[in-house]
């Protein structure tokens, strides 16, 4: 377990270097009964080291998984990259009195869902400590449109014109 545990830390330790974020991995194997988490990097809140009792939101786990629904749709035809993410979100933030460019701006009438799935939109983190925080202390929920809403209000709410970063 010992050189296990201290190849997966190296791993960890290299992947902060000079980054702003912290990771934290976990490893279990029923079969040869080890255990054991190694973390690396700071808590950009408090600015002190992780440890491996720390809670850290899921956050961007379920982009994989939404990216992968949405090439399906493109696939059988239901959606195409090329068509504006207004789209699809305005019809949900109408219900809730806002819409895309109302939140962000003019430009973002021009994110495609392309845009989105590759991380080119422009528009703000949705990692914000007013929201985060909240969560990780006290375990409270906010609705997707509440998180929208947070990155919305970050300056600037654009970060870049979409396509024209990563």
């Amino acid at each position: 377990q010992n050189e296990l545990q201290a190849a997966a830390q190296a791993i960890v330790d290299n992947c902060v270097v000079n980054q702003t974020f912290a990771v934290s991995v976990g490893f279990v194997s029923n079969v040869h009964g080890i255990e054991f988490g190694v973390v690396a990097g700071k808590n950009n809140a408090t600015g002190e080291p992780v440890s491996p009792t720390d809670t850290f939101l899921f956050g961007s786990g379920t982009k994989p998984f939404t990216a992968a629904t949405i090439m399906q749709l493109v696939e059988n035809g239901n959606i195409s990259l090329q068509d504006k993410a207004t789209k699809y979100v305005d019809p949900v933030l109408a219900k809730n009195d806002t819409s895309l460019v109302e939140l962000f701006g003019e430009e973002a009438s021009n994110i495609t869902v392309d845009h989105l799935i590759s991380m080119q939109s422009g528009l703000a983190d949705f990692d914000i400590s007013s929201v985060d925080i909240p969560v990780l202390e006290q375990g409270t929920l906010f609705p997707p449109v509440a998180s929208v809403r947070a990155a919305a209000a970050t300056t600037p709410a654009m970060h870049f014109a979409p396509g024209t970063m990563t």
